[in-house]
């Protein structure tokens, strides 16, 4: 546990494994849970209270960790997501191909931070990589693929 702490890129891959689950509990599980009838409104007060404790938790964590290493994953994580809705409007106007989406994605991230002068290391060109894959999982879903419509 030590060494985890004391490294800063291990600190950022665990705080980024938290935050994927948290985004596949809200976008995959909740809605899932919901449809089964198995969440109340009860639950969702319940739910509410524990998003509280969760942010409390997370500033709690911005005082561990150097601000300057959540700074950066923030801008990551900001800069990823308008870098995919852009690449995606591309994409559905015909200006890039389909398989040039995460590369145009990655480039306009990659050239944010290096603007910043902040240099991409191999750790974080995968956190980008994480980012972008993120923004893409919750992008509408616009592709009807073998869609059964029962009557």
């Amino acid at each position: 546990m030590k060494e985890i702490l004391s490294n800063p890129y291990l600190m950022l891959i665990m705080v980024l494994v938290l935050v994927a689950l948290v985004v596949v509990a809200i976008y995959v599980l909740f809605p899932l849970a919901v449809s089964k009838k198995i969440l109340s409104d009860t639950t969702f007060s319940l739910a509410d209270k524990k998003i509280e404790a969760l942010k409390d938790a997370i500033d709690t964590l911005g005082k561990v960790i150097p601000i300057p290493y959540i700074s950066v994953v923030d801008k990551i994580l900001f800069y990823s997501d308008l870098a995919v809705h852009a690449a995606e409007k591309l994409y559905l106007t015909s200006k890039i191909p389909g398989d040039a989406r995460k590369t145009g994605a990655k480039d306009y991230v990659v050239n944010i931070l290096t603007l910043a002068k902040i240099e991409v290391t191999p750790e974080l060109s995968k956190v980008i990589d994480g980012a972008i894959e993120g923004s893409v999982y919750l992008l509408p879903k616009t592709n009807k693929v073998n869609e059964i419509v029962v009557e």
